[in-house]
């Protein structure tokens, strides 16, 4: 199925909302292994790190596409290992969509792939199509 432009900008911005909700800002949770079939499900493989993402954590979506706004400091990792996907959350916890990870061209990216325990990696991008 492919929504109108103006559904899928529609939901893109429902996603956004979502990973706003709650009393302060969302997180990103990125792990290693593979990602859940659903965000029902627990989250499978090595915890690596966990963003705290600025409040809003999109800009306006436009033609489908949420943007995250990731201008928060970079987060040290607490597991080494390779990151595969991430997990957005509002700010109580509640799991709002999962994602691909890596360097480019993935839902999330980062500065680097390969993470040792302690290292400092920078998330440099992220989108969240909504259709």
């Amino acid at each position: 199925m492919n929504p109108s432009p103006s559904l899928a900008t529609a939901i893109a911005a429902t996603v956004a909302a979502a990973v706003d909700a709650g009393a302060g800002p969302g997180t990103l949770s990125v792990y290693d292994g593979d990602m859940p079939d659903t965000t029902d499900e627990a989250a499978i493989g090595t915890l690596l790190a966990t963003f705290t993402l600025p409040d809003p954590s999109a800009g306006a979506p436009t033609d489908g596409l949420a943007t995250w706004n990731f201008t928060t400091p970079p987060s040290a990792t607490v597991s080494a290992g390779n990151p595969t996907w991430g997990r957005l959350a509002d700010s109580d916890g509640n799991v709002v969509c999962d994602g691909t990870a890596g360097v480019s061209g993935a839902d999330f990216n980062f500065s680097s792939i390969v993470w040792t325990d302690g290292q400092t990696v920078e998330l440099t991008s992220g989108t969240t199509q909504g259709g």
